[in-house]
């Protein structure tokens, strides 16, 4: 498991530089933001108001005395976002016209564009900076929680680095092969178009580079739990609880750019890890999972008290790999039909702060939300990263109901903004003859391998693309009632990958068949340029496989 027991330290280091802020000496700015919270006030001295400390924290984060900007190339490293994520950020808040000078972001601006388009989406902004929102269980946006460095530091002052905590978070392991099956409600690929992703991740960079300039509007979470769940108020506390955890992963990214965090990387990464040559490198892919985390933070369903929380010493777990469905307090869940991530979460978390045990519990959430690390995979599909796509661009109509013009220099497109085509990037990959390793993984329930690819005919070429793909094989069967040839549990108790003998099968929930890529052959004939500058599409001659027209 990935140790990130060190954010204890980044938290309270971070605290510093914040409280020298000499009008906050006095007394909490955020309370005092509190009481003027009923007056009424314009929008633009509100979000004037609202972004205050942007400007500081630019100069913290620069190095640069008196800096109010940041580069890029920084802002793109501190956020840790593809490259098409951002592209869609930019222009959802017109980047280049609102906030950009050259090669500079002025922070003042992309804080205020950040919480306009926030509003946009009707999330409720709080009165000032180190004001914390949540939404309540009557589905309201409450903006009270003061979350001022002075009330941080109170908070954590007890706070240690936890490597002998006796309380203890898990990540559930999967058992030996039973038969099992579960009826869920798999989330369909096509119920989230292209443009509906890029609107959910351009919202969410918007909120984690609120929470940058430390302006903390609520997160985008939902929760499960039974009814008599205990105690009445664990929605709201669970909540304010989430919201603490987020404040503290961006602490943690804020102080890897004020280079405070060599000690700590060395303590869990090694000394290698801190050398003149590997030490970027490191901070980058930390920054990665820190991002990471804190995406899944923003977005996680929370499902509360389920039956894995059978012990008092654990805080939260997560499946890995698992199901996607619909969960419920004894399933096992990686996703649910919405596309959320989620996260278990048992009352020793919701208690927490009562026992003294505030800094444990978040910790504990950021370690386990590092396990969905795939969240930064599941990131809109960068083209440029694609390559070249070797594929039948006539197939591509076919999906999502498509309403493209069917000429051929108007064929579907990845596109920004404007239309898409509706054409989600991961169904494209299925049709496309991408740069992919020998084998993968083919669509859930199904027993057939996509276009471009085939089913494995052997037990031993079973074994071999289950070492390809890191997982366990688990040997031959002969059972109708499961998939033919080689497929893979994708979570749970018995996940691993199986060689059905039968010469029938079923697909079901939760299974995938491993497939091989098939090579291309014949010559290219030509090269069709899409609209977006570098992306192509490389049509074959002759090609095995068919798309259908």
């Amino acid at each position: 498991m990935i140790k990130l027991l060190w954010l204890a330290v980044f938290c309270s280091a971070d605290l510093e530089p914040l409280l020298n802020d000499d009008e906050c000496q006095a007394g909490s700015c955020a309370l005092h933001a509190l009481q003027l919270q009923r007056r009424p006030v314009a929008e633009e001295e509100h979000l004037e108001t609202l972004c205050s400390e942007a400007a500081g924290v630019c100069k913290l984060l620069s190095g640069s005395e008196g800096a109010s900007s940041l580069t890029l190339a920084d802002l793109h490293t501190l956020l840790a976002v593809a490259p098409s994520t951002f592209q869609a950020f930019a222009e959802a808040v017109r980047l280049e016209k609102t906030a950009l000078e050259g090669d500079r972001v002025l922070c003042a601006k992309l804080c205020r564009v950040s919480a306009q388009y926030l509003a946009k989406q009707s999330v409720v902004l709080p009165p000032a900076p180190d004001i914390g929102c949540y939404r309540d269980v009557e589905g309201q946006d409450v903006c009270t929680e003061d979350l001022s460095p002075q009330t941080l530091a109170t908070r954590f002052q007890n706070a240690e680095d936890l490597g002998a905590s006796r309380h203890q978070a898990t990540s559930k392991a999967a058992g030996s092969h039973r038969r099992q099956r579960s009826t869920v409600r798999l989330e369909d690929p096509f119920q989230h178009g292209f443009e509906t992703l890029v609107k959910s991740y351009s919202t969410e960079m918007a909120l984690r580079i609120l929470y940058m300039f430390r302006v903390y509007p609520r997160a985008f979470n939902t929760y499960l739990a039974n009814s008599d769940a205990q105690p009445n108020d664990w929605q709201s506390k669970l909540a304010k609880f989430n919201l603490v955890a987020r404040v503290f992963v961006m602490n943690a990214i804020r102080n890897l750019r004020l280079h405070k965090t060599v000690p700590h990387l060395a303590t869990w990464f090694g000394d290698e890890a801190v050398t003149e040559l590997s030490l970027k490198e490191t901070r980058v892919e930390v920054l990665r999972l820190l991002n990471s985390a804190v995406h899944v933070m923003n977005t996680a369903e929370f499902i509360y008290n389920a039956s894995g929380c059978d012990e008092d010493s654990i805080f939260a777990f997560v499946y890995p790999t698992a199901y996607d469905g619909v969960p419920d307090l004894q399933g096992v869940f990686r996703k649910n039909h919405r596309g959320q991530f989620v996260v278990y979460v048992c009352p020793l978390t919701v208690n927490a702060e009562t026992l003294g045990l505030l800094a444990d519990a978040v910790q504990t959430s950021v370690h386990e939300s590092s396990h969905h690390a795939v969240a930064y995979l599941d990131d809109v599909v960068s083209c440029p990263q694609s390559q070249y796509m070797w594929m039948e661009t006539a197939g591509l109509q076919r999906l999502s109901a498509s309403r493209c013009p069917g000429s051929l220099d108007e064929q579907p497109r990845f596109s920004i903004s404007g239309s898409s085509c509706n054409v989600p990037g991961v169904e494209i990959q299925q049709l496309a003859n991408i740069t992919r390793p020998t084998f993968a993984r083919g669509p859930s329930g199904s027993v057939r391998c996509p276009a471009n690819m085939a089913g494995l005919k052997t037990a031993d070429v079973c074994k071999e693309a289950a070492k390809s793909l890191g997982t366990v094989y688990g040997g031959e069967e002969e059972d109708s009632d499961w998939p033919q040839g080689c497929y893979e549990i994708a979570g749970g108790f018995f996940q691993g990958v199986y060689f059905n003998n039968a010469s029938k099968g079923t697909g079901l929930v939760g299974t995938h068949p491993l497939c091989e890529t098939l090579p291309w052959l014949g010559k290219l004939e030509k090269c069709i340029k899409l609209r977006m500058p570098g992306q192509w599409i490389a049509r074959p001659a002759e090609a095995r496989g068919s798309f259908g027209n």
